[in-house]
């Protein structure tokens, strides 16, 4: 992928996010003027011979405008920013600059989706020249802090395929926790492979229901009320599991073809590198099969599901469980992702009836479902998934 391409496709990003808001955003404060800055900057950016200058922080625009103007050919700029609203009330000149040509601004309130794109678009923090933008207020400076310390936190890990004895999915189990009117049942049992150690399905009922379907590998059923506590009835499925490592995954989502085809690839690697579990990017399609959910959160919308199975291995919290008590650090397989089909197979009714189980378990009615949500193009996220595919991974380096 060239420069161009790569700053075209953050630009891409930024627009489709910047309609969308969270609530009534202050504008940003007056800061001091570029000039006091910039030469200190220039001369950072131009002292290594790297390509990608990335800066943190947006501020009011005009730091990053100064700095996009006097920057030399063959340097490439990325204000990356946290605080859409504040690109939002950039006007003229501050805002001119990145809406094409070589430079560009990277705006989302995620830390996570800034990790993955960067990564995924030529932008290897630990290649790039990276700098915290001094014209911040306090409280975005702080927060900018926090990306930073991510940013060169991770680093990014190519593995070799498989050889062609490589062992396989035999220590692996997979585990699902069921509900019998579940949409589409077929469908999710019939994506699990042969060479999986076993599948163990906990459904939400008294007893497994008349006419229930096995996967391709072994399969067992068993019966147990969900009674709102979700950690609950993943412990009891880590409990019935037999393999080395556990797969989760739940009745609305998929792994896609390839990605099972490299699992065990991943998994070899992971045993490798003595990790405790792999967590995969979700994508969820709204309104239809050619966009995702995405922005403000809503992706990569990291989900921990390949967990090495230990003795203090467990879930906590009734709702928007995690796993705890990980036998190693955790590592982010962004050449894959889970697909999220939730909107897609269930109507509003059924969608709200599950926000009001979250409820029950959370003790409290904060679930919502809105009219319309921020989106990309389903596309978009298959070419950041085919940066680091077939053999990348990301680990947070050991503090």
């Amino acid at each position: 992928m060239t420069a161009s391409d790569s700053t075209a496709a953050l630009r891409e990003y930024t627009m489709a996010l910047l309609p969308w808001k969270l609530g009534d955003a202050a504008a940003p404060p007056e800061e001091p003027d570029a000039a006091a800055h910039l030469p200190r900057l220039l001369r950072a950016a131009t002292r290594a011979p790297r390509e990608h200058v990335l800066l943190l922080g947006f501020g009011n625009g005009r730091l990053g405008a100064a700095l996009a103007a006097a920057l030399p050919p063959g340097r490439t700029l990325t204000v990356c920013t946290l605080n859409p609203e504040a690109v939002r009330h950039a006007a003229g000149e501050s805002s001119a600059w990145w809406a094409d040509g070589r430079h560009t601004v990277l705006a989302d309130t995620s830390p996570r989706a800034m990790l993955l794109l960067l990564h995924a678009f030529g932008r290897n923090p630990a290649a790039c020249t990276l700098m915290l933008n001094p014209a911040l207020s306090a409280a975005d400076r702080e927060a900018h802090q926090r990306l930073q310390r991510l940013l060169l936190s991770t680093e990014r890990l190519d593995f070799d395929n498989p050889p062609p004895r490589h062992p396989g999915l035999g220590t692996l189990s997979a585990a699902a926790i069921l509900h019998p009117d579940e949409p589409e049942l077929a469908a999710f049992f019939a994506q699990f492979p042969a060479s999986l150690r076993e599948l163990i399905v906990i459904w939400d009922a008294d007893a497994p229901p008349d006419g229930r379907m096995d996967a391709a590998c072994p399969t067992r059923h068993l019966a147990r009320r969900l009674d709102a506590d979700f950690a609950a009835q993943r412990n009891a499925a880590l409990h019935e599991a037999a393999g080395d490592w556990v797969l989760f995954l739940d009745g609305d989502e998929r792994l896609a073809g390839e990605e099972w085809e490299r699992l065990p690839a991943v998994l070899a690697r992971a045993a490798d590198l003595g990790a405790g579990g792999v967590a995969w990017p979700r994508a969820t399609f709204w309104p239809d099969t050619e966009h995702v959910l995405a922005g403000l959160g809503l992706w990569p919308d990291l989900q921990l599901r390949l967990l090495r199975m230990g003795p203090q291995l467990h879930f906590e919290r009734p709702v928007h469980e995690v796993a705890a008590g990980l036998a190693g650090p955790v590592l982010i397989d962004a050449g894959g992702q889970i697909l999220h089909l939730s909107r897609l197979l269930k109507d509003r009714d059924a969608l709200a009836a599950k926000l009001r189980i979250f409820d029950a378990a959370a003790g409290h009615g904060r679930h919502r479902l809105n009219e319309a949500y921020p989106t990309l193009p389903a596309k978009f996220l298959q070419r950041v998934t085919a940066s680091f595919a077939p053999r990348s991974l990301l680990r947070l380096k050991p503090a």
